[in-house]
């Protein structure tokens, strides 16, 4: 038997989940991208500006265009996070979760994740990535421990975490033995 004892119970559930990287060795990469849609939205601006009144149908379609991904992913230029939340499928306790994600991160990365529950709970919460490997296909595996929980916040995690544990385990008594 293992002499690592886990110090809550880990259930596998869908939540959606959105997330900023507050700390990374990795972090001029990310200001790169956020300077790269600034760099394409100034130009963007620029050209529409020019050609408004050459082609002011075009040119307004192309602005609802942009306008609809903008809302789509809602980027924020300015904390430099996707807010946009994707349901996702993670391994989560009232101290940590993992997930998929399509890189990798450096381990000791500092995380902020924003959680919404089942009971459309949001949650914000401090994160450190203490493992990130290669999953089964081309995504990557990546290990949270929560960083200075507000005791309400870990009590809400430890109350979604029992009540979906035991819907889980009621649809499990419920099936049908094969």
């Amino acid at each position: 038997m293992s002499s690592e004892r886990r110090r809550y119970f880990r259930i596998n559930d869908t939540v959606k989940l959105s997330y900023q990287v507050v700390h990374s060795k990795q972090e001029s990469s990310a200001d790169d991208t956020f300077e790269l849609i600034a760099d394409q939205d100034r130009r963007m601006e620029i050209l529409i500006a020019e050609q408004k009144h050459v082609h002011p149908e075009l040119i307004e379609l192309i602005a609802l265009l942009n306008q609809k991904i903008e809302r789509l992913t809602q980027v924020d230029k300015h904390t430099k996070t996707t807010l946009a939340y994707r349901a996702r499928k993670v391994n989560m306790s009232a101290c940590g979760l993992a997930f998929a994600e399509d890189s990798p991160l450096d381990i000791g990365a500092h995380l902020r994740l924003f959680l919404v529950l089942d009971d459309e709970e949001k949650l914000e919460v401090d994160g450190l990535l203490v493992d990130c490997h290669q999953g089964e296909s081309d995504e990557f595996i990546w290990r949270v421990d929560f960083l200075n929980l507000r005791e309400a916040v870990q009590e809400k995690l430890i109350q979604h975490v029992v009540r979906r544990q035991s819907t889980l385990l009621a649809e499990r008594r419920n099936q049908p033995a094969p």
